[in-house]
């Protein structure tokens, strides 16, 4: 289960593209009409994207949020940003809280 929890968290994490204001049905739809759910479904999806909003900094939640939206690699961005603890401890914790709510 955390397995699956930690590659929908960090896998789609990483992608990269304009900061967008799309909610969390209209991308959750979008990655779902693009095969990019993974093992989730569309209501898992939608799950992961509440709790990012709760528990992410808005700069992480934007490069998120843009990832999970337009399906680009933005590794290199989420590793620029400061202080790099605070990025790695914010996922694990969104992993948790997806893991226990969204499951």
């Amino acid at each position: 289960m955390m397995v699956r929890v930690a590659a929908v968290c960090f896998g789609l994490a990483f992608t990269a593209g304009p900061i967008h204001a799309q909610s969390a049905a209209q991308t959750c739809a979008k990655m779902q009409a693009e095969d990019r759910l993974g093992p989730i479904n569309a209501a898992q999806c939608r799950c992961n994207y509440s709790v990012a909003e709760q528990v992410l900094d808005p700069d992480i939640r934007a490069l998120l949020f843009d990832a999970w939206h337009n399906g680009k690699n933005n590794i290199a961005k989420m590793e620029q940003l400061r202080p790099k603890p605070r990025v790695r401890r914010q996922l694990r914790t969104m992993a948790e809280a997806v893991q226990k709510h969204c499951s």
